[in-house]
């Protein structure tokens, strides 16, 4: 037997037509810095760049047009010069207003991509405490390993699709 952590993913070459459900093995994701205002999005997993066991995920992202600070949703179009500022939902539960270039993110290397199969024992845990919040044999997951199209991988919009597509956590027990 196996055992690996991770996180969940929905693979899909371009993102929009269907794949494999995967996982990225822990061991092929580092951390980096923040070099892009286009690397930042609504729900991924950053660290404090100055104390790297600090560990939160963006809940908001706030764009400075003219004289003040507009959400993101509300901005038609930005540059990637623009001032850009975050909230963090901290691992400690404190939420903070953050500029970019005081976080890090992971990279992940497609070497450590790997597939799931019917037999794999997934333990999800929750993003910021690591308490396991659902385990179950893949083969009893009301989901399609491979489909067409993305949404196929679930048919019931079960929380699953939700651990996938946020790539939560997880350790894999492969016999």
């Amino acid at each position: 037997m196996k055992e690996f952590e991770g996180k969940l993913i929905a693979y899909t070459e371009q993102g929009m037509e269907g794949g494999q459900l995967c996982f990225q093995n822990s061991e092929y994701i580092k951390l980096e810095a923040i070099t892009s205002n286009f690397q930042i999005y609504k729900g991924i997993v950053v660290r404090d760049k100055e104390n790297l066991n600090k560990k939160g995920v963006v809940s908001d992202i706030e764009i400075f047009k003219g004289n003040s600070w507009i959400k993101l949703h509300k901005v038609k179009s930005y540059s990637e010069n623009c001032k850009i500022r975050v909230s963090v939902i901290w691992n400690n539960t404190n939420i903070e207003s953050r500029n970019i270039n005081s976080l890090i993110k992971e990279k992940w290397d497609f070497k450590g991509l790997t597939n799931l199969i019917e037999t794999d024992y997934i333990i999800v845990r929750d993003k910021l405490s690591n308490k396991i919040i659902k385990e179950e044999f893949v083969e009893k997951i009301p989901l399609k390993l491979f489909s067409q199209i993305k949404k196929e991988h679930f048919p019931n919009n079960s929380e699953w699709e939700k651990y996938f597509d946020e790539n939560y956590p997880v350790k894999i027990i492969r016999k």
